[in-house]
């Protein structure tokens, strides 16, 4: 495994955990505020970190992001489902304008976490 699937894994694991305590924590609190942000850095660490991951095992360094997920569905690293999906973990999954996470965002963020596990499984057997 490399270095770069080494933090991916790290990185996923802590997105899980924030994503946990952001959920059992309340909209407003000062613990809330401080998860949220821990969060939002999660998801800009393990989506970049998968772009790497991604942009590494396919070779396509310099490509734009729709090539490379069309690759990697090509090469069924990502299902077509998938490969839309991480389409949308790239351009950022942000809160709404009052800093609380609608509950659809946070079905996002979880579909986000079990689609980075699979990802680095994914390239592992690549």
């Amino acid at each position: 495994m490399t270095v770069a699937t080494d933090d991916f894994l790290r990185r996923t694991r802590a997105l899980v955990s924030a994503l946990g305590l952001l959920q059992r924590s309340q909209p407003g609190s000062e613990g809330y505020a401080g998860f949220r942000r821990k969060l939002e850095k999660c998801v800009r660490l393990v989506t970049g970190n998968a772009n790497g991951l991604l942009r590494e095992a396919l070779g396509m360094a310099d490509a734009p992001n729709r090539d490379l997920l069309e690759r990697a569905s090509e090469r069924g690293l990502l299902d077509a489902g998938e490969a839309e999906r991480w389409s949308g973990y790239f351009v950022g999954i942000l809160p709404n304008d009052d800093g609380a996470y609608p509950e659809e965002t946070l079905v996002k963020l979880r579909a986000f976490a079990v689609d980075a596990r699979g990802l680095e499984i994914a390239l592992r057997n690549a």
